[in-house]
C-alpha cells in the first residue's frame, strides 16, 4: 500500500494511474502466490526474510508462467517488473524502520539486517534464478 502511495505521489498524471494499478496488481499476485506456500505470512514485511527467498523465486516463476522443462517464461516482463517493485518495497520498509519511533534499537537492527540481507540475495541471485530465462523467452518471442 505504501508502494502504491509513493508511486501516486511521484506520478500523479492521469495516464500513469493505470500503470500504477498494474504494478500493484503484480505485487498482489506475488503476495497471494507467497501466501499459498506459507499461509503464516500475513504481510510483505514478514515475507522479506532471507529464509523465504526461495519461496519468492517459486512464486515469481509461478505467476510468470515459468516452464521448468523448457526454461521458458510465458510472461517475460513479469520478473523484471516484480524485481523493481520488490526493491522499491524493501527501500520503503527500510526507511520506515529507520524512522520508527516505536521500535527499539534492537528491533530496528534486526529488521534492517533482514531487509538488507534479503535485498543482497535479490541483487546477487535474481538473474540466475529467473531473469536470464525471462530475457531468453523475450528474445524468442521477438523472433519471427
Amino acid at each position: 500500500c505504501a508502494y502504491g502511495a509513493l508511486l501516486l505521489s511521484n506520478h500523479n498524471e492521469r495516464h500513469l494511474k493505470t500503470h500504477i494499478t498494474s504494478k500493484m496488481r503484480d505485487l498482489a499476485k506475488l503476495f497471494i502466490a507467497i501466501r499459498e506456500r506459507i499461509p503464516s505470512i500475513i504481510t510483505f514485511e514478514l515475507a522479506f526474510d532471507p529464509v523465504h527467498f526461495d519461496v519468492f523465486i517459486k512464486a515469481v516463476r509461478n505467476i510468470s508462467g515459468y516452464d521448468e522443462s523448457t526454461g521458458l517464461v510465458k510472461i517475460p516482463s513479469m520478473p523484471q517488473r516484480l524485481c523493481t517493485a520488490i526493491k522499491d518495497s524493501l527501500d520503503i520498509l527500510m526507511r520506515r524502520t529507520i524512522q520508527s519511533k516505536t521500535l527499539t534499537t534492537t528491533s530496528k537492527e534486526t529488521i534492517k539486517n533482514k531487509l538488507s540481507d534479503f535485498k543482497s540475495i535479490l541483487i546477487h541471485s535474481w538473474k540466475f534464478e529467473i531473469s536470464t530465462n525471462a530475457e531468453k523467452s523475450r528474445k524468442r518471442k521477438k523472433m519471427p
